[in-house]
């Protein structure tokens, strides 16, 4: 797992559209670098 993810954090059209690439990207067998915005997410916020 040497993935690093880094999301935005605000409620914007982006912002989810964000979060719903980095669910498919989890869901994929790869393991990319992932960084998607300018804050990093230690954890999965309850999303979905």
């Amino acid at each position: 797992m040497g993935r690093i993810i880094m999301l935005p954090i605000d409620d914007s059209e982006y912002s989810l559209k964000a979060w719903q690439f980095y669910k498919d990207a989890i869901r994929s067998p790869c393991d990319d670098l992932l960084i998607l915005h300018c804050v990093e997410f230690p954890y999965i916020p309850q999303y979905g």
